[in-house]
């Protein structure tokens, strides 16, 4: 029998009030949600977290998914203007002021491109617009408007979903749900039970490790860094199998590594 996991219970300071948060998530239905793809649920559920304030269900943390989720789907289209939306994006997710202003004008430039191709008036036809650039195009949108964490969690992941429909043929489907449902485990997972990072298991080595992979994206090293960790003293089994399990995808937001580097 699988040894229960304590359910995640955080709190945070507001003025001199304590205020605790509950978990929205036991176990068992997140990882019902995860394998059923019910994408629906979960939104709905961070949302409620997201009012309760919960602090795990950030901005930044919506963010990079979306982000994970476009760069996933880029190659399908190859479009120019959604590539370098993905990589302001990248940027801007890290919260300097002057990424951010680019990425306004580049929201505009978006915008505009959709105009020209909108409805024509009668004496003035306009050129078709594919529906796969349409896709990209609208993903490029949605990745560059700034809105709150709220907002954005209502269309987590929808709008790659969508460009991967339009490039498989079937707009009604999702060829990429086991991906989003990686990607969430990555970033999300820590909704469900309680992780702390020790401060003795934050070695040289550890720290080094989780910097090089987040600033590098490439995250080939977890094993490595699931080692160093174990020989740091970490006896957290969700922590070291999460860095071990090889079917597991990490992408910058990786509940451990952003754990690891004090990233919320």
């Amino acid at each position: 029998m699988a040894k229960k996991r304590k359910p995640h219970v955080s709190a945070q300071l507001i003025g001199d009030q304590q205020q605790t948060m509950r978990c929205w998530f036991a176990e068992a239905d997140w990882m019902r949600c995860i394998g059923a793809r019910d994408f629906y649920s979960i939104q709905l559920s961070f949302q409620s977290l997201i009012l309760d304030g919960c602090p795990i269900i950030t901005d930044r943390k919506i963010f990079l998914y979306d982000i994970a989720c476009a760069r996933h789907v880029l190659p399908l289209c190859g479009n120019e203007l959604l590539r370098r939306t993905v990589e302001l994006a990248t940027e801007a997710a890290e919260g300097t002021e002057w990424l951010k202003t680019r990425f306004l004008s580049t929201s505009g430039a978006i915008s505009e491109t959709l105009r020209e191709y909108g409805p024509p008036p009668e004496c003035l036809p306009r050129p078709p617009l594919d529906d796969l650039t349409r896709a990209a195009l609208e993903l490029a949108s949605a990745l560059a408007r700034q809105e709150d964490p709220e907002a954005r969690v209502r269309w987590m992941g929808g709008a790659a979903a969508a460009v991967a429909a339009v490039a498989s043929g079937d707009p009604d489907s999702n060829p990429i749900a086991d991906t989003q449902a990686a990607l969430l485990r990555d970033i999300f997972e820590n909704v469900v039970w309680s992780a702390s990072i020790k401060r003795t298991w934050s070695t040289s080595t550890v720290l080094a490790l989780a910097a090089q992979m987040y600033d590098s994206r490439d995250f080939s090293a977890m094993p490595i860094l699931a080692d160093a960790l174990q020989d740091a003293g970490c006896d957290n089994a969700d922590v070291l199998n999460h860095c071990r399990d090889a079917s597991q995808v990490h992408v910058r937001g990786c509940w451990v590594v952003d754990l690891l580097l004090g990233k919320k």
